[in-house]
């Protein structure tokens, strides 16, 4: 009797893990806008008829293997509504991709992927019928990686940009806004693997242009924007980011960067809850999938006041242009520094300035003028030719490391006695030489 009441038990508890388990695909049907479950440990396709009463509509086709490759626990991430009748859609921290093919009751999966766990909360969607992947976490790491699914190869693949981007795209405002060919993150969540760091948002607003293929930074995100941190719960419904707390809604526009705010207690959405947009309708489904509602998008905005820009450029902006004027700032000092320090490297003595005046005056000295600058008309010949030989030497390496000129002083045959030398300076030495020697 003991045996079979621990049996019993054992069998309850087992039971009762088993339930906990989400083991089932679900999306919303477009036409009823209710829900769809498909449980693939049964082959059954079940719907919704009304909030929180199903039927069994019909069992399902697929190749065992699909069940085998499912972890014990799972949940689909993103659906989408491809081709007539397709229902495409994606797990949680996977890079599995399915397709519910509704007319033939079939079940197949797309991928041959192999990684998981490197993108949990990423953000997906179809850009002209091809499945995209920006950001998410994984391995301890948040990340703005991005990728594309390929079709033929049944593979994803990076997707590359030509500039950088935000530091991470995980939570915050994601969002492809199609009309506009442009995807939207900001308020990016950042989690510091250090000791004692807080998760917190990134203030940064960008838009990657897909035409492009750049990333552009748009602004700094208006403080007022109480959606940060555990704070925030934002859905996108391809035009508008729908963002809420407990006591507030906020409709944010970033085509147009404008925010919208809403009061209204009975509009705020518990966290759990799933939301959904058919035209003008936001519908709601509860997190015990008890009751659905809906919404006028129209009307919500018609009751929100404006509340400001979305994003301000002025704040980083202005950084960024006090931190290049400063920088151009210091560039000029030093370069001034180092032109002044090159030029106060050419020093002349009192004796090779009164040379060069001599020069500037006659234009050209011979031998027996430049004994007189010099001073050495008493000395002897050998004398005399050593110290010109000197100064000379001395001068043009001066001329030469300073202004790059070779030969600023040129030694020739004196033009009107050929047993003279005359010494001239080059054309535009005077004009590099006359501040030193009038200092």
């Amino acid at each position: 009797m003991r045996k079979l009441f621990l049996l019993s038990l054992v069998a309850c508890l087992l039971s009762h893990s088993i339930l906990a388990q989400v083991r089932y695909f679900e999306w919303i049907d477009p036409a009823t806008t209710l829900r769809v479950k498909l449980e693939p440990d049964r082959h059954e396709l079940w719907k919704e008829v009304k909030g929180g009463v199903w039927i069994k509509s019909n069992s399902v086709t697929f190749d065992e293997k699909i069940v085998a490759d499912l972890p014990g626990d799972y949940s689909v991430h993103s659906v989408f509504y491809t081709g007539d009748s397709v229902v495409t859609f994606t797990l949680h921290g996977m890079g599995n991709v399915y397709a519910y093919h509704a007319k033939t009751q079939k079940l197949e999966r797309l991928d041959n992927s192999f990684y998981k766990g490197y993108n949990f909360s990423n953000t997906e969607f179809i850009r002209q019928d091809t499945l995209f992947s920006f950001g998410g976490y994984g391995f301890w790491h948040f990340n703005n990686t991005q990728t594309f699914f390929d079709k033929k190869y049944k593979e994803w693949f990076l997707y590359k940009s030509k500039n950088k981007g935000p530091e991470t795209i995980k939570g915050g405002l994601q969002g492809y806004d199609a009309a506009k060919d442009v995807f939207y993150s900001g308020l990016g969540l950042d989690d510091p693997a250090l000791i004692g760091g807080k998760r917190e948002n990134s203030p940064t607003f960008y838009q990657f242009n897909f035409k492009t293929k750049e990333w552009t930074y748009l602004g700094e995100v208006n403080k007022d924007l109480q959606l940060t941190n555990t704070h925030l719960e934002v859905y996108w419904n391809g035009r508008y980011f729908i963002g809420w707390s407990t006591k507030e809604l906020y409709i944010i526009e970033p085509s147009e960067n404008k925010i919208y705010s809403n009061n209204k207690i009975e509009l705020a959405f518990d966290v759990a809850d799933k939301l959904y947009t058919k035209g003008d309708s936001l519908i709601c489904y509860s997190s015990n999938k008890r009751f659905i509602k809906k919404f006028s998008i129209k009307k919500i905005l018609d009751d929100s006041e404006y509340m400001g820009p979305l994003y301000s450029k002025s704040s980083l902006n202005n950084k960024i242009i006090t931190f290049g004027i400063l920088l151009v700032g210091v560039l000029s000092v030093f370069l001034i520094a180092q032109r002044t320090k090159k030029r106060q490297g050419i020093f002349f003595t009192e004796q090779e300035k009164a040379l060069l005046r001599a020069f500037i005056k006659s234009g050209s000295l011979n031998t027996h003028d430049m004994n007189d600058v010099l001073g050495t008309e008493t000395k002897s010949l050998d004398n005399q030719r050593r110290i010109r030989s000197i100064v000379i030497k001395q001068m043009n390496e001066k001329i030469l490391k300073t202004y790059g000129i070779k030969e600023g002083i040129k030694k020739q045959a004196d033009a009107d006695d050929k047993r003279l030398t005359s010494y001239r300076l080059q054309d535009g030495v005077i004009e590099k030489l006359e501040a030193q020697i009038d200092a």
